[in-house]
């Protein structure tokens, strides 16, 4: 088992992302009840998922990259997203804040044994 320092940390999906899936999927399952020729509903939906993928990549960096500014980054580009100057100072602050420290934890299990990790 590889050491607690090196091991992948495991992230939760973050609710932004399921609800861009769940948008794609949604015009992707309606583009298959029109008919043959008609590739509009799922060209929209292409369209939509990438565009709120790329509108709300400065909050997913931020998240992935556990900064200690993750909410009032989500907010920042929420609100102000949509204009560029916000999107910029967004993923300026996604790419340049601080990563949180990760703090130690130690458990005494009842046999006497102690495990000891980090919760990042």
């Amino acid at each position: 088992m590889p050491s607690p320092s090196k091991r992948h940390r495991p992230h939760n999906i973050p609710h932004i992302i399921a609800v861009i899936a769940g948008i794609g999927v949604y015009f992707l399952a309606r583009a298959g009840s029109l008919g043959p020729g008609d590739h509009s509903a799922l060209v929209f939906g292409l369209i939509a998922y990438l565009a709120l993928a790329i509108y709300l990549a400065p909050a997913i960096i931020a998240y992935h990259r556990n900064t200690v500014t993750k909410g009032l980054n989500f907010i920042i580009n929420l609100i102000f997203g949509w204009t560029f100057l916000g999107w910029v100072l967004s993923l300026a602050m996604a790419v340049t804040a601080q990563t949180a420290a990760p703090r130690s934890i130690t458990l005494t299990l009842p046999d006497g044994r102690t495990i000891e990790g980090k919760i990042e």
